[in-house]
């Protein structure tokens, strides 16, 4: 395959890709229907498949996977300027288990004035159906035993909610690859109230639900092809790269794929996926 030319493609050309992830049965094996189609440049599905084969043989390269497990992750700051969090792992608190999901309730208010938050819960899904169950009951996979859906399972997908001085807030954070430990964001708001003149991002939708909303429609390619929006260190702190502080200062939540470099683990290295074969 020839390395693709990544600089030409902007935001608005995602629109143009053809991504079918029809799955079809064959003597009782679960086969891909069709690869992507992407710029006029085919992507096999097993080409995406070998790089995450190869980040399950090194998922503790940098640090273990297992890290994730026993930390919890919550806001420590939070920008009034410009809506941008600053969140950390560690193992100051722990997860509670309630049902198909965990949440973690044990750090104090955020911010100041009208965008003050307080009583945040932060919580943790490891599958988007269940990220979903509750809300808009959006099901990524009809099969969840399908390779597509087993690809997921090194992910952890991340939500909270806060009270502010007038509405409450449900939004989606982001998502941790365990083994990369790059980060995406997997969803984006539907809608927006204004409240002052400050927009509040509500009813949040996953990139890859059809059902459209104001400020969603169904994207393209599953999120972890698309650019990460970071990674967490080894200390636990998670790192943004600037163009996405930028694009959540001015309420974009879409995703991107915009570089002609792979990502790397530096605050001054974004870059493409490290599962979009080069």
């Amino acid at each position: 395959m020839n390395t693709l030319d990544r600089k030409t493609v902007s935001t608005q050309r995602i629109l143009t890709f053809v991504l079918i992830f029809l799955l079809t049965s064959v003597h009782g094996k679960t086969v891909f229907a069709q690869d992507i189609v992407w710029n006029s440049t085919r992507i096999s599905q097993d080409s995406i498949q070998n790089l995450f084969d190869l980040a399950e043989e090194q998922k503790d390269s940098l640090f273990p996977a297992s890290f994730f497990d026993t930390r919890v992750i919550y806001m420590y700051d939070f920008d009034n300027k410009t809506n941008v969090a600053s969140y950390r792992f560690d193992n100051t608190g722990t997860w509670k288990q309630k049902d198909y999901y965990e949440y973690y309730d044990g750090k104090p208010n955020l911010g100041s004035g009208l965008k003050k938050l307080s009583k945040l819960v932060f919580y943790r899904y490891k599958t988007r159906a269940d990220r979903w169950k509750e809300t808009n009951g959006f099901t990524p996979f009809d099969n969840p035993e399908s390779q597509l859906a087993q690809r997921e399972n090194r992910f952890y997908f991340f939500r909270f909610t806060a009270k502010t001085i007038m509405p409450s807030l449900d939004n989606s954070m982001l998502c941790v690859d365990t083994y990369t430990k790059f980060c995406w964001f997997y969803s984006e708001p539907g809608k927006f109230s204004n409240l002052f003149g400050n927009k509040i991002p509500k009813a949040w939708r996953d990139y890859a639900d059809p059902q459209k909303a104001s400020y969603h429609e169904e994207r393209a390619l599953p999120f972890y092809l698309y650019d990460p929006i970071g990674y967490v260190s080894d200390t636990g702190d998670v790192i943004l790269y600037d163009w996405i502080k930028t694009n959540i200062s001015k309420d974009i939540y879409e995703p991107s794929i915009k570089f002609s470099t792979p990502a790397k683990r530096s605050p001054d290295s974004p870059g493409y996926s490290p599962y979009l074969p080069q």
